[in-house]
């Protein structure tokens, strides 16, 4: 967005050389290659909130480039930008907001540029920090110093106490961990993928780490990829198959696909029971048209539907 009265060239001026002096990652990327030292010299009343944004003077015109928090505690006023029916949203009802997986199911958003979820870094990798049996607890005193999140270790135990059998060892706590970030995360960019033509992006909060702690990245500090970033491979794959339950209390699957032809393939569908008994039911000859999301069919098991949406 360019502030009225600014052209994009100076807009860009203005916003590097506010963040020429910054501490923050993102702003030495925006800075680099350019003159960095002039830009900071030549302003004035510099101030920096880390992790929020900056205030300062340059060029005779008062600057502040930041979060939405930080821009709106100085004074300036948006158009509910988080909102729905406008166009970039983060979205953290699952995970800091506690809910369900479900609860993505419930929005429709245009763009979703960061959403999320935790879980433990691999045993090879923790062991990388400590060696002794003691520590090998989540709530030990070494692994509530490794993440990212101060409340993490016992979110994540909550999330699975309501998802899983509760793991009886600390390596399968550590797995079923990445087990339930790539199941909350899958859940979430396929609902966002079945609403395309609506929305129109959804970006996973985060790849990697800095150093090697539970968090949201889908690969840790070492380079290991977790369950996430498996799991993440297959919910962006050009072409995707996604069930789901209606408002209606009926089975559907959709088929999504961002290629820029239409795809021509064959669904065939199983019932599977709990003991593993399957059973095919259907075979469906479907042609998906270029860049879109359809319902290649729609089921009635109420056996398998009530009480769950």
């Amino acid at each position: 967005v360019v502030p009225i009265g600014l052209g994009d060239a100076q807009f860009a001026e203005f916003m590097i050389a506010a963040e020429s002096r910054s501490t923050h990652p993102i702003a030495r990327t925006l800075c680099y290659g350019q003159d960095i030292a002039s830009l900071g010299a030549a302003q004035e009343n510099y101030l920096e909130i880390p992790g929020y944004g900056v205030k300062t003077r340059y060029d005779g015109h008062s600057i502040i480039v930041g979060t939405y928090k930080f821009l709106t505690s100085v004074g300036v006023e948006f158009d509910k930008p988080d909102d729905e029916t406008r166009g970039d949203c983060h979205f953290w009802d699952v995970w800091h907001g506690t809910k369900d997986f479900t609860e993505y199911s419930k929005h429709n958003m245009r763009f979703v540029s960061e959403f999320g979820f935790q879980s433990f870094p691999s045993k090879k990798t923790i062991e990388t920090f400590t060696d002794d049996e003691r520590d090998m607890n989540i709530f030990s005193y070494i692994m509530e110093r490794h993440k990212r999140n101060g409340s993490a270790n016992g979110k994540i135990m909550n999330y699975m106490q309501q998802t899983y059998r509760y793991p009886t060892t600390f390596e399968n706590v550590i797995y079923a961990s990445q087990l339930l970030q790539a199941d909350a995360i899958r859940y979430g960019v396929e609902h966002f993928r079945r609403n395309r033509g609506r929305c129109m992006g959804a970006v996973v909060w985060q790849l990697n780490d800095c150093w090697p702690v539970a968090s949201w990245s889908s690969v840790d500090y070492y380079g290991r990829w977790k369950a996430l970033q498996y799991y993440a491979r297959r919910a962006y794959k050009e072409t995707i198959v996604s069930p789901y339950i209606t408002e209606k209390g009926k089975v559907a699957v959709r088929l999504v696909t961002d290629s820029e032809v239409p795809v021509k393939t064959t669904l065939e569908l199983y019932r599977v029971a709990f003991d593993g008994t399957t059973t095919a039911f259907s075979s469906i000859d479907v042609v998906i048209p270029a860049d879109a999301s359809v319902d290649a069919c729609v089921e009635s098991f109420p056996e398998i539907t009530d009480g769950h949406r």
